[in-house]
């Protein structure tokens, strides 16, 4: 096993995040910190997106997505697309006017990114419906990433994951601990 030293862009890790000891009510706790990964991947788009950057995908040259127009997956995927030399097409419901004249967050951080992001703004249609249509005709050099990472792809990532805190477990020679995750 791998001793948690997955070094990404030279600076940021993207794995083997802190476990972070906290009293709560007279009971210790410890928090497993995903959301100190990596600025661009942080929490669980770390572990979701994982297999898509340490795997190469020829031919692929553009990446589609689709989501909330505030979603962190937008900035991840923006992140990995620039990363990876690909162009992100981002489908999204209508923008709010407010936030095209001053954009802000994730929609702000994956427009720097270079993310194009298209406006589904039929509203006889569903985002799923209208990014479904589009998947079933994909180029060989497009690849669609489901809303918000939800892929069998991200299964390497949780894995990632489990083995992590197993062996942090095993260090802190915690017995039988009890796992929480937020959904």
């Amino acid at each position: 096993m791998d001793k948690c030293n997955g070094l990404f862009n030279e600076s940021k890790q993207l794995n083997c995040s802190p476990l972070e000891r906290i009293n709560f009510n007279n009971k210790q706790f410890f928090i497993k910190r995903d959301d100190l990964l990596h600025p661009y991947f942080s929490g669980n788009k770390a572990r979701k997106f994982a297999y898509y950057l340490h795997h190469n995908f020829d031919p692929i040259t553009k990446v589609i997505g689709y989501g909330s127009v505030q979603a962190n997956s937008l900035y991840s995927l923006a992140a990995l697309a620039k990363l990876k030399g690909w162009q992100l097409d981002f489908y999204c419901k209508p923008i709010p006017t407010w936030l095209k004249a001053t954009p802000l967050g994730n929609y702000a951080g994956a427009l720097s990114l270079g993310a194009n992001i298209i406006e589904v703004n039929e509203l006889s249609s569903n985002l799923e419906t209208h990014v479904e249509t589009i998947n079933q005709h994909l180029a060989q050099s497009e690849l669609l990433i489901p809303e918000g990472g939800r892929s069998h792809l991200a299964s390497s990532g949780v894995k990632q994951l489990a083995l992590e805190i197993i062996l942090q477990c095993q260090k802190k020679k915690m017995e039988n601990p009890m796992i929480m995750l937020p959904a």
